[in-house]
């Protein structure tokens, strides 16, 4: 069990301006991980993927997710 004043915020290389701090697993392995982000406002995540499962939750504002190769705003979901 963690405080949130434990969390390690740490600066996500390949999204410039975010920041990560890991709960537990590695980001690089298909396994369970759990994470917290912190985007700027507007922030636009390119298409991508991950090798294991997912779970998000919104703690604070929106996120507009799409699925596919090439980011269309316009076929995103709320």
């Amino acid at each position: 069990m963690l405080d949130p004043s434990e969390l390690t915020w740490n600066d996500l290389s390949s999204l410039p301006g975010v920041k990560i701090a890991v709960i537990e697993g590695a980001l690089n392995q298909a396994a369970s991980i759990m994470f917290r982000l912190k985007f700027p406002a507007n922030f636009k995540v390119p298409p991508h993927w991950h090798p294991g499962i997912e779970h998000i939750t919104i703690i604070s504002g929106t996120l507009h997710m799409g699925i596919g190769s090439v980011f269309d705003p316009s076929k995103t979901r709320a």
